[in-house]
Formats: C-alpha cells, structure tokens, sequence
C-alpha cells in the first residue's frame, strides 16, 4: 500500500499563467493512494529462500552458502558432492574452500552451456 501526498508552489503568477483570464493559480496540493498486488514473482518450491532460477537443488531445501543445496552431516560439504553425505568430513578449511569453489565454477560453467529453450 502507498500513500502519497504533494505540496507544490510554483514561481509569481505572472509569469507562468498564459492566460490573462484565467484566476492564477500555481500553487496546488494533490493526494493519492494505491495498493500493489503481485502475482507470480519468483518461485522457490522448497521454501529455502533461494529462488528455483538459482538454487541448485530445487526441489531439496538447502543452505545458501551451498547455493541452495543440503548438507545433511554439516561439514560444509553438498550432500550431492559429498562422499559420505551422512558423515561429516575432517577436511581443513582451506581442502574445502577449494572443493566449494570448483564445484561452484563447474555449476556456473555449466550453466553457460545450457542451450537456450526453443533452441
């Protein structure tokens, strides 16, 4: 919803008023009021916060961090790249910053070679 209400006084009457007949008056107040409505908006069918055009798991709700995908031992680690999805990994932090970055390039590649719809 959106309210609005305007003020303006414009420069001496003799100047902007083309009409000598006409009473001036540049000096006018205006209100208004609205509501927005949107439909459709974008999709996020496992309610993770992360719209379906950039999760990479849709249909499976999952962290951000993950672009969208779950980690359910929570070593930082996509269940869908992860060895052991169950258990959680004793990678230092720097082992997994590299894996999280390759995977996030190959995606992103990936991505980019996608053909277009209707092609």
């Amino acid at each position: 919803m959106n309210i609005e209400y305007g003020d303006h006084l414009t420069f001496k009457d003799a100047t902007l008023d083309f009409f000598e007949a006409v009473k001036a008056r540049d000096h006018y107040s205006y209100a208004s009021a609205g509501l927005t409505f949107k439909f459709g908006g974008p999709k996020d069918q496992d309610n993770d916060g992360i719209k379906d055009k950039e999760d990479n798991c849709p249909d499976r709700a999952g962290k951000v961090e993950l672009f969208g995908c779950p980690d359910a031992d929570g070593d930082g680690i996509s269940d869908d790249d992860d060895a052991c999805p169950k258990d959680a990994g004793k990678l230092n932090s720097r082992v997994a910053l590299i894996l999280i970055m390759m995977v996030f390039l190959t995606r992103m590649i990936l991505a980019q070679l996608k053909p277009a719809p209707g092609i």
